[in-house]
């Protein structure tokens, strides 16, 4: 009977006998769970802490950065978009309460959503970012106050 991958539930064929067919369904088997692992972690966010200058990376993929100028405004200076590739995305939040701005700046002459940089200037204020190959755009915000939703 066939059994699937624990995260993308991809189709693994059953493997019963000694024979050729079987040696390449364990193969198979082990591709695609290894597959299965690599999609998961591609597609998982992950965290990383900025407090001073963040150099972008294209590991940043899928990373949301925490940004704490409590000590100082800096810059989170963004890989390339063209080197990171249309989809490719990021989120930056600023987690500290002090009036220190953390600066997003786009490679070169590279904008998002057509200015020259974005500025978190609020506590819990982020972005998400995504790059559509040439320049950053902006997917979503959190802005620097409150939501109340009505019941």
């Amino acid at each position: 009977m066939s059994t699937t991958t624990t995260n993308y539930s991809y189709i693994k064929p059953a493997v019963n006998s000694a024979v050729d067919e079987d040696t390449w369904g364990d193969s198979l088997n082990t591709n695609l769970d290894d597959l299965d692992g690599d999609m998961k972690t591609a597609t998982d966010f992950v965290t990383a802490s900025a407090t001073t200058t963040y150099a972008g990376s294209t590991t940043d993929r899928n990373k949301l950065i925490l940004c704490d100028a409590t000590s100082g405004a800096f810059d989170v200076d963004l890989v390339s978009a063209v080197t990171a590739a249309a989809g490719f995305t990021v989120a930056i939040k600023k987690i500290d309460s002090s009036a220190n701005g953390v600066t997003l700046d786009p490679n070169g002459s590279q904008t998002i959503d057509g200015d020259a940089d974005y500025v978190l200037t609020e506590e819990n204020q982020g972005v998400i970012l995504v790059s559509d190959g040439s320049n950053w755009k902006i997917l979503g915000f959190t802005a620097d106050t409150a939501v109340t939703f009505a019941d």
